[in-house]
This record gives structure tokens, C-alpha cells and sequence, in this order.
């Protein structure tokens, strides 16, 4: 057979080889050189004049390194099959067959390289190493480990630095698939970490604890939850790279030490080795995550984490001065930053002065927005993503969790007998749409949020109709239905269906879900049936699950029952205390209401905005407007609480009540609720009951001028008021006029 004279070309590539990596642009030019075409029958190598001449094992050795770093397998059979024997055999040279396992084992196919590792009749050190590598990097953990344990039983091969990297890289693929254990307080992966010791402790023996070996050690301890030694590691070594550097910082987040890692964050400044970009979205992670603990205080309206916001901004600055500012994955890692702590101007600033966007800064920024509440932002910047040809799955989930937030916030329509948010719904058919076009709609996670989003809406048809497409439904799903049932006053079919879940056990979620069917239905008997459920699951302690419990025997009118729950908790927290509250308002018993009112902030808790709903609507059934005011005006000063639209719903219904109609009128001008149809309602409903025409006429007026109303609910309640003071003909010409607007 015709070779092709390689030598001179190869040279270079050798050279080259002997060094860490390879650039890419050089590997281009070996490849080109040496890829094989099947012209007319012979194998060729493009470029080269064809010569009577064996290809030299450098040459091949060459080549097919240089499929292993763009893994090219298919280049890489190429060039095996013409130094195959004619009998199928293998190349009888150790440095090749070594080169072809490397090749096969970074191109993922075990298959072929277990293949020449067992048929060559010489194997030394680095055709072990190369093998376990290979079973490393392709998901077979055990077997890597396999290796360094025939190596240690051979008693002719000693391991090497490589063996042990082999080694501690299949324990780092064994740690992803433990799950941690909780051991004095902190999370560890126990069968890892052993492994993991006896690993450090014969590399030591063995004098292999170089610089690679060591940061592989620093990584793995971390991994398993031993930062502590991963750090006796580092600073045993003599020296430090900033890759050993980035993965200790990364270790200390990964285990919620983040003043740790940002502690050596600024040692690795004080030292000479430069952090990269690695090192700085380690840095910023541990910012997001000291974010995420932070209380925060209202800046603007906004709700800003300003001490993780202040060293997070610090490191930015840092940033800056480097020459990394256009790596995808740092910019994006800053937009999440800025976003958890609340300042989204400075997110949306630093997304839009990126090069180009892939799909983690889309999805960063877009969720940074539904965490914030900017639900209209995350639509807006999901419209872009599309046109720009770019969709994600998590992206979808984020703007359908925004379309269910905007739902709460809508008034709302009654449509076939169901209470329908149609503005939502229809931003939520037009996402689902696009799920469907670009695929996306299959994934799990998409599907369970079309369920949330349809039943947020108030479209339990639509809901429904989602789950029954879903291929498998697991407990996330079952439970988003089971929810969606008991908020939209289907009790019933929520319950049904909770006696029907077939896909795993029901997990805490499922239980409150069927709390609150059971809670609205005023069910006592199936409620303390599903309680006994709880008990029995051990899912008692679960904070939501104990609130839930307070909140449906509440709700039952158990209130000794309620109580009995709430004491009986080891941790009362404010969720809890907030159930027990409104139990007390919605029984207008407003006595034990203010008693817990006033122990809650006794054990130093500040009620939150649904607290103050509570007592507000309890301050209005009860007639108490003077303390439903004092408590309303101070909401923002004595207890950190920005009044909502709920709050001034609530203090008009209060002052419409008490016959504070001019009041409630003034109210509502002055603050932000003027366009609110069920202020307005309100109002006109108190005028109706106290014969206040004046105010009456300015409420429907008021309520007329809405694109969002209710035209014959509010000409029914002014007819009324005519009526009650004699004015039929008024009255008349209204319910006409009404009749010919419908027409």
C-alpha cells in the first residue's frame, strides 16, 4: 500500500505536543494535513505527494493527539484503519496503541478503546492511565477506580501523579451522584470522602502530590464537604496557581461559606498571582448568595441587599480593570449578581453592554426580573429573546411564573361560571404557543408551570388539559393541579384528585394543597383525616405544613384546635402567627387577634403586609376605624410595610362602613387606588346603605371613566340609591341607558 512522507510536516505538531494544549488554530492546520480521504479506492493524506514510504509512529501519535483535542472521532478511525493487521490486530507499537485508547477515550467511545487495551501484548503505565481516563471522563467511575487498584496489585507498575488525577476524577463523578448527609450539623458525602482520603494518603506515600493532584484534592474535599481539609491542602502546597486558588474560593461557596471565600478572595489580591475569570464569578457567587440571606432595606421603593450589594460592587470594580469583561459567562454571573440584590437598572445596564448574549444571560436577567417582582419587564425582555431567535425552557418557566404573579394582581371576570384573569391568560396562551414551536413545551418543568400559570388565570379547563398531556407526572405536577383545584372554589375536584394521585407519594406541598381544599370547603372531618396523613409521614415539623394546619382549622372555626397546632410548634415564625391571626379576624373575635397581634412583635417580629391585612379587615367588621387608621398610617414607619393595593381596599371598606364616606372618597383620590374598580364599589355600596347621594353620584361617576368595570353591577347599586330617595325617574333613565350601552 502507498504511504504519504509525513515526518517534515509532522515535526512541528510533535513539538507542540509535548506542551499542556494545543491552540486552536494550530490544530486546525494538523488536522487539515492530516485528514484521510477515500479516493478511488486508496487512502490518502491531503497535501502531501504520495511516496513508496511507511507513516513513522510520530507522525500517527501526532494525528491522532490532535483528533483527541478537537474530538474528532470519526477523523480518528480514519487514520486507525490503515495500520490495522489484516487479521483485525492492532499496532504492535505501545506508544501508538496508547495514543489510539487517549483518542477513543476522549472521543467517548470505551468501546474501542478497551478494545486495544486488551489486545496489546505490552501495556505500561500510561496505557493504564490512559484507560482509566477514559473510563473517568465517560461516566464509569468504578472502573477508573478498578484500574488504580490492579496497577497497586501488579507489583511491576508503580502509579504516578496521572494515576491519581485518574483516580480523585472518578471520585469527583462518584460525589455528583451522592446525596449528603447531615453529620453535626453540616452536610457531607461520607462513602466519597473516604474514598477520597485513602486516595491523598498513598499519593503521599508515593511522592505524587504535585500541583494538579493537589488542586484535584482541594476540589474533591470541598465536593464532599470537607472544606476544612481542602484548605489544609492548599496551604500545604509549596506553591499556588490560580487555578488552585479559584477552586478553594469556589469550595468555601459551594459549602455556604461565602465570608470565607471572599476572605480569600482578597488574599489571592494581596498575593501576586492575578484572579481570572473563574476566580471572580466565584467571588460574585458568594456576593448573590449573602444576597440571598440579607434582609434588605427599601431603597427607591425598591428593596435593595446593600451590604452583599457593597462587596459584590467591589469586585465588579476589579473586573473592570481586566481585560475579561466580554467572557459570556462572567457578564452573566454579574447580571445575576446585581438582580439578587435588587438592583435590576444595573443588571439590565451591564446585559445590554455584553457583546453578545447566549441562553444563561437570557434567562439570567429574565429572572432576575420575576424575583423582583418586574413581571412586565420579564415579558418585554422575553419578546426580544425571541426575535432574536433564541429560546430556553427556563426562560419559558420564568415568564409563565410572571403571567401567574400578574394574575393576582388582576381584577378579573366571571366567564362560564369561573372567576377568569382573561389579560393573563391570553399573555399565557401566546408563551404557551411558543413553547409549542420551539419544543420546549414537552419539558417537565414547562409543563407543570402551564399548569400553575392556566389555574392562576383561573382556567381550570386549560389547566387540566396541560396536565393530561404531560408524558409523566410527578409530585410537582399532581400538586400544582391539586392547588389549582382549591383556589378556584373546586374543593371537591381538588380533593378527588389528591385521592387519586398515583406518581409517588404526596410530599408536604401535596398535603397543604389538600389542607386548603379542605380549609375552603369548611371540611373538618376530611381535613383531620389528611392531618393523621401528615403525622404519619413525619412532615409535621415542615413550617408550611404547620401554618396550613393553623390556617384550615381556623378557617373551620376550630380555633381551640388552631391553637393546640400553634403551641405545640417548636419554632413559632411569623407565617405561622399570621394564619393564627387571620383565623381570629375572619371569626371577627378581635380580643385574642390583638393579644397574638401584640406577642408577635413581643418576640421580636415585624408583621408583614398580610398580617395587617388581617387586622385592618378585622379593625372594619368590628367598627373599630379609629385604631384601623392609626394602624394603617403607620404601617410604613412602626413595622417596615408599604400599604398595597389590598390595604387601601381594605381601609375604604373601613371608613365606608363607619359612614366616613367623604373620607373614603378623599382617600382614594390621594392615593394610588383612584382607578381601582372595587374601591369605588365600595364606596358606592356604603353610600347605598347610609343614603349618601352626593357621594353615590361621584362614585359611579368615578367608576364609569374605568376601562375595567362591571357596568350593571354599579348600575344596580346607583338605581338603588335613586330608589331609596325617590328619584324613579333617574332611575329609570339609568337602567335604559344601561339597557342600550348592552345593545
Amino acid at each position: 500500500m502507498r504511504r504519504c512522507r509525513l515526518r517534515k510536516a509532522a515535526l512541528p505538531i510533535i513539538g507542540h505536543n509535548r506542551n499542556v494544549s494545543f491552540p486552536l488554530d494550530f490544530l486546525d492546520l494538523s488536522l487539515s494535513l492530516l485528514f484521510w480521504n477515500k479516493l478511488g479506492g486508496r487512502f490518502l493524506f491531503s497535501g502531501f505527494e504520495e511516496e513508496e514510504e511507511r507513516i513513522d509512529h510520530p507522525s500517527l501519535v501526532a494525528a491522532l493527539k490532535a483528533c483527541s483535542a478537537t474530538k474528532d472521532l470519526e477523523s480518528g478511525k480514519r487514520i486507525h484503519s490503515p495500520i490495522l493487521g489484516s487479521d483485525g490486530s492492532h499496532s504492535p507499537v505501545t506508544q501508538v496503541s496508547n495514543a489510539l485508547i487517549s483518542m477513543y477515550g476522549k472521543c467517548h467511545s470505551m468501546i474501542d478503546a478497551r478494545s486495544i487495551f486488551d489486545s496489546m501484548p505490552h501495556k505500561d503505565l500510561v496505557s493504564w492511565n490512559s484507560l482509566a481516563f477514559g473510563y473517568a471522563v465517560n461516566g464509569e467511575p468504578g472502573r477508573a477506580l478498578e484500574i488504580l487498584g490492579a496497577i497497586q496489585a501488579s507489583g511491576t507498575l508503580q502509579p504516578n501523579a496521572r494515576t491519581f488525577l485518574a483516580a480523585l476524577l472518578a471520585c469527583s463523578s462518584l460525589a455528583d451522584e451522592e446525596i449528603a448527609k447531615l453529620v453535626d450539623g453540616k452536610l457531607f458525602k461520607s462513602s466519597c470522602l473516604e474514598r477520597t482520603v485513602a486516595i491523598h494518603l498513598e499519593a503521599g506515600k508515593r511522592g505524587c502530590l504535585d500541583v494538579y493532584v493537589s488542586t484535584s484534592l482541594v476540589d474533591l474535599y470541598a465536593k464532599c464537604g470537607s472544606v476544612l481539609e481542602a484548605a489544609r491542602v492548599f496551604h500545604r502546597m509549596p506553591s499556588h496557581s490560580v487555578v488552585s486558588w479559584s477552586t478553594l474560593i469556589q469550595g468555601y461557596v459551594e459549602n455556604h461559606e461565602n465570608e470565607v471565600a471572599l476572605g480569600y478572595y482578597e488574599l489571592m489580591g494581596d498575593s501576586r498571582i492575578p484572579p481570572d475569570c473563574r476566580t471572580h464569578v466565584a467571588a460574585l457567587m458568594a456576593c448573590s448568595s449573602l444576597a440571598l440571606r440579607e434582609e434588605g432595606r427599601e431603597v427607591n421603593g425598591k428593596v435593595v441587599k446593600t451590604q452583599a450589594l457593597e462587596k459584590g460592587m467591589a469586585v465588579h470594580s476589579r473586573i473592570d480593570k481586566l481585560e475579561c469583561t466580554s467572557d459570556v459567562i462572567l457578564a452573566s454571573t454579574v447580571v445575576h449578581f446585581y438582580a439578587k440584590c435588587g438592583r435590576l437598572e444595573d443588571a439590565g445596564a451591564v446585559f445590554e453592554a455584553m457583546l453578545r448574549h447566549d441562553e444563561i444571560s437570557w434567562n439570567t436577567l429574565i429572572m432576575g426580573y420575576v424575583e423582583n417582582g418586574e413581571y412586565e419587564l420579564a415579558l418585554e425582555l422575553f419578546s426580544r429573546m425571541r426575535l432574536e431567535k433564541c429560546s430556553s425552557s427556563r426562560a419559558t418557566v420564568a415568564v409563565l411564573m410572571a403571567c401567574a404573579s400578574l394574575a393576582a394582581r388582576e381584577q378579573g371576570k366571571e366567564l362560564d361560571g369561573m372567576f377568569v384573569k382573561a389579560e393573563c391568560l391570553q399573555k399565557g396562551m401566546e408563551i404557551h404557543r411558543e413553547a409549542v414551536v420551539s419544543g420546549c413545551d414537552s419539558d417537565g418543568f414547562v409543563a407543570s408551570s402551564l399548569v400553575d400559570m392556566y389555574a392562576k388565570c383561573g382556567s381550570m379547563k386549560d389547566a387540566r388539559a396541560a396536565f393530561d398531556r404531560m408524558a409523566y407526572h410527578d409530585v410537582v405536577s399532581w400538586t400544582t393541579l391539586i392547588l389549582g383545584y382549591a383556589e378556584n372554589g373546586l374543593g371537591e375536584l381538588a380533593l378527588d384528585l389528591f385521592s387519586q394521585m398515583t406518581s409517588g407519594a404526596p410530599n408536604h406541598l401535596t398535603y397543604v394543597a389538600a389542607l386548603v381544599a379542605c380549609g375552603n370547603l369548611s371540611a373538618l372531618d376530611s381535613g383531620r383525616k389528611i392531618h393523621s396523613r401528615i403525622l404519619r409521614s413525619g412532615l409535621e415539623t415542615e413550617v408550611v405544613v404547620e401554618s396550613s394546619l393553623v390556617d384550615f382549622y381556623c378557617k373551620c372555626g376550630s380555633m381551640d384546635t388552631a391553637e393546640s397546632v400553634f403551641f405545640s410548634m417548636q419554632t413559632k415564625r411569623l407565617v405561622t402567627w399570621s394564619a393564627l391571626i387571620a383565623g381570629y379576624s375572619r371569626q371577627g373575635d378581635t380580643l385574642p387577634m390583638f393579644d397574638h397581634f401584640r406577642k408577635l412583635r413581643d418576640e421580636g417580629l415585624q408583621p408583614n403586609g398580610i398580617t395587617v391585612l388581617s387586622v385592618l379587615t378585622a379593625c372594619s367588621h368590628a367598627g373599630l376605624v379609629d385604631k384601623g387608621k392609626k394602624i394603617f398610617n403607620s404601617m410604613l414607619a412602626e413595622f417596615g410595610v408599604k400599604p398595597e393595593i389590598d390595604h387601601y381596599h381594605c381601609i375604604v371598606d373601613l371608613l365606608s362602613r363607619a359612614n366616613r364616606l367623604e373620607e373614603a372618597v378623599e382617600l382614594v383620590q390621594s392615593l394610588r387606588c383612584e382607578d381601582s374598580y372595587l374601591a369605588w364599589t365600595t364606596i358606592l355600596s356604603g353610600a347605598c346603605k347610609w343614603n349618601n347621594l352626593q357621594v353615590g353620584e361621584k362614585a359611579f361617576q368615578s367608576l364609569m371613566k374605568l376601562e375595567d368595570r362591571d357596568d350593571d353591577a354599579a348600575c344596580v347599586l346607583m338605581g338603588n340609591l335613586y330608589g331609596r330617595a325617590g328619584l324613579w325617574e333617574r332611575r329609570a333613565q339609568l337602567l335604559e341607558c344601561n339597557a342600550k350601552r348592552k345593545n
